[in-house]
């Protein structure tokens, strides 16, 4: 994914937004590519380069003590995260689109192969997916003191989000403005909002190319509201339930 469609989103953010954006990445050990990152940092001072290699395997190995972790093919609108959610978080629970009773893949040729050497379960605790979560500095120390007593798998949501979360007792929140899917079409042009009339969508993901995580960040940036829709159905249902109070009560 190119850095100017990765930039049009991150760094579209408000004016007055209290974001800082890092992007965090493993060292690479070819020096022509090492030397582009150099120099890519130069320019943009964004980069955190770790000492890990840069591989999948490796993404369990990759962590702060408090992040969002969200994949290269997802769009975030960070505003509206802050105005929906992390102001009015529990920082002892992860957040995320939690997934439950997940079978375990076998097939050794699958890319979520898990080996029943390391999971002999037949199904996965409740975890977060991997395209963006949320683990609070209290979640993230929770589950950290319990890191050295515990297998290391190579699936990172599942690791982090769903074993080691689920020992040492972290519990998983379900969050309902996400939305995973490959095709803009498929998207609605309006979105459920707050009452204050913005749209409570925030993460949208996923996309085969640049051009796609284009079309979607405009998309999800200009999606209309429902919430008068909303509000005049909450409305009518109070109503409802009124005359039936007062109906039990003969007046």
């Amino acid at each position: 994914m190119s850095r100017a469609a990765r930039a049009l989103h991150w760094r579209n953010q408000r004016a007055d937004g209290s974001a800082v954006i890092y992007f965090l990445i493993g060292i690479q050990y070819d020096s022509k590519i090492m030397m582009k990152i150099i120099n890519e940092n130069k320019k943009y001072d964004d980069l955190i380069v770790t000492s890990l290699k840069d591989t999948y395997d490796n993404l369990t190995l990759k962590h702060v003590p408090y992040y969002i972790k969200v994949d290269d093919d997802v769009v975030l609108d960070l505003d509206r995260l802050n105005q929906q959610f992390i102001l009015s978080w529990n920082s002892s629970n992860i957040y995320g689109a939690i997934r439950y009773q997940d079978p375990v893949i076998r097939g050794p040729f699958n890319r979520y192969f898990m080996p029943y050497k390391y999971y002999k379960k037949k199904f996965y605790p409740p975890f977060a997916i991997g395209m963006m979560y949320i683990m609070p500095q209290e979640a993230f120390r929770k589950i950290w003191r319990i890191l050295p007593f515990t297998i290391w798998l190579r699936l990172e949501d599942v690791f982090y989000t769903g074993i080691a979360a689920e020992i040492a007792g972290v519990e998983r929140i379900n969050i309902d403005f996400m939305y995973s899917r490959n095709s803009i079409q498929t998207l609605s042009n309006r979105w459920e909002c707050d009452q204050y009339g913005r749209s409570r969508l925030v993460v949208a993901s996923s996309f085969c190319n640049s051009d796609d995580l284009r079309k979607f960040h405009r998309k999800i940036r200009e999606i209309a509201c429902l919430k008068h829709e909303y509000t005049k159905l909450s409305i009518e249902t109070f109503w409802q339930k009124l005359k039936k109070i007062l109906s039990n009560l003969n007046l």
